[in-house]
């Protein structure tokens, strides 16, 4: 048995947390044990873990309030679990005290690089400071784009070493009907409207206000468009004070956290995420599996880009660029675009193989 210990999920259902249930769901049970330690007891998607008998280590001290003492409850789960991988989801090399941590333990470390920047000038100084001590420490470096990667290692490693693991997702739960819309609009009171939506935490690299306005310049033009925003997070408040300043709150609708996604996505028409800064955003991926027209920011890597109605656009540009682009989408048919994501490795099977075979065949070497 190959035990797995995870650490870097929170309380927000972001592609981070997804991407790791889907990995933990379908791995092999009976050859990889994975628990989590974490501060959060609402970490997202709880249950489900416990329901795939994950054991969950809850420590005092998050690395923000006692760095230090974050850093030896960590090694203490570490050591008392024996386990054979820390496994690290992260979207900066701001902090690698548990890296540290497991090291010293004799434990290898798994590293997943899941974004392509941070806002916040601290945590900038952080990771560029630790940029080069994290690859040196990091034994499996996995990433989920080439500007993922780049972002988080140092060079060398970058070069030699990173896998680059898609952000697989299963197909069949995302492919598009008029059944599938018509269910999933009328469940959510959206009949007979046009739909544009949001999906993901928000935060301000999420960038929400931003397509309220690009909503409000919509709403200029057509009469049967809404805004549908599914997430929760800090910055909710804001977003919705942006609403109402707009005089929009009849056509703006807040959902809430959802984990029913791959249902509700079908009520959309149109998919906008106009981020500052991301690694490669599973929703993207999603929201192109359901067949659903995409607007990126350039922030997002083209990477993602797989479908023939998936286009990004500059920040820089005005908002009534951006409305001008959604608006010509909302009236395009779904598209069917199974054997497109299948083909370029967007099966969540494939990613799970991945990374089971390299833990795998690290162990032989290493175990």
């Amino acid at each position: 048995m190959i035990r797995i210990l995870f650490q870097g999920l929170t309380p927000f259902v972001g592609g981070t947390e997804v991407f790791t249930y889907n990995l933990i769901k379908n791995l092999d049970r009976s050859v990889f044990q994975c628990d989590f330690v974490t501060t959060h007891h609402d970490m997202a998607f709880t249950e489900e873990f416990k329901v795939l008998k994950c054991e969950f280590h809850y420590i005092k001290h998050t690395r923000r309030q006692n760095p230090i003492k974050n850093y030896f409850e960590v090694k203490r789960v570490i050591s008392s679990g024996h386990y054979d991988f820390l496994y690290y989801n992260t979207c900066s090399a701001s902090y690698i005290g548990s890296i540290k941590a497991a090291k010293k333990c004799k434990v290898a470390t798994v590293v997943h690089s899941h974004n392509s920047g941070v806002q916040k000038l601290h945590t900038k100084v952080l990771h560029r400071i630790n940029k080069k001590k994290l690859s040196r420490l990091t034994d499996i470096s996995f990433a989920c784009s080439l500007v993922a990667a780049d972002w988080l290692f140092y060079k060398s490693k970058l070069r030699t070493e990173t896998v680059i693991v898609n952000n697989g997702i299963d197909l069949t739960a995302f492919t598009p009907s008029d059944e599938r819309t018509l269910r999933a609009k009328e469940a959510l009171g959206l009949e007979g409207k046009k739909v544009i939506g949001h999906i993901g935490a928000f935060r301000e690299c999420k960038n929400q206000a931003f397509l309220v306005q690009v909503f409000q310049s919509i709403c200029e033009e057509r009469h049967d468009a809404v805004l549908a925003f599914f997430g929760s997070g800090e910055t909710m408040k804001t977003v919705k004070c942006a609403v109402e300043k707009a005089g929009l709150t009849d056509r703006v609708f807040f959902y809430g956290f959802r984990k029913d996604i791959d249902y509700v996505i079908h009520a959309l028409d149109v998919f906008v995420l106009p981020s500052l800064f991301e690694g490669l955003p599973i929703v993207s991926i999603e929201a192109q599996a359901a067949g659903l027209p995409v607007v990126l920011s350039t922030a997002v890597t083209e990477e993602a880009v797989l479908t023939k109605y998936c286009v990004r656009l500059d920040l820089s540009e005005p908002a009534s660029v951006w409305a001008e682009t959604v608006n010509n989408f909302l009236d395009i048919q779904k598209c069917d675009n199974y054997n497109i994501l299948k083909n370029v490795g967007y099966d969540v099977a494939d990613a799970v193989k991945t990374i089971a075979e390299m833990l795998e065949c690290y162990q032989m070497e290493h175990g």
